[in-house]
């Protein structure tokens, strides 16, 4: 959680970084679950991401990651910040983000 505070305290204007160091940072947190996720790409990342924190029923209202907010890790990071297809749900995307660190990750290896 202090690592993505330090990210939007950083990028928090700058949303095509901020979903580039979330990408980053959800990777390595990734590797403490399952060694080979990191490596995984597209929806099959994001379908990864989203089995850690559905521990139960999902309903619509659930904010995931293969949702709008989520899907911005997949092309953001790789797009020019001036590029009017870069847009990036900062709010939705850290919440998420703090969200799936907090219900993935065992307990005591949430440091990153």
């Amino acid at each position: 959680a202090a690592e993505l505070d330090r990210i939007a305290a950083l990028h928090g204007a700058e949303p095509v970084q901020l979903a580039a160091e979330v990408s980053q940072l959800l990777r390595r947190a990734s590797l403490l679950i399952e060694p080979n996720a990191a490596a995984l790409e597209g929806d099959a990342w994001l379908a990864f991401l989203d089995r850690q924190i559905d521990g139960g029923a999902a309903t619509k209202a659930d904010v995931r990651f293969q949702s709008d907010a989520g899907r911005a890790l997949l092309d953001a990071p790789y797009r020019r910040a001036d590029d009017p297809a870069a847009h990036v749900d900062t709010h939705a995307l850290l919440v998420l983000a703090r969200r799936w660190l907090k219900r993935a990750l065992p307990r005591g290896r949430r440091r990153v």
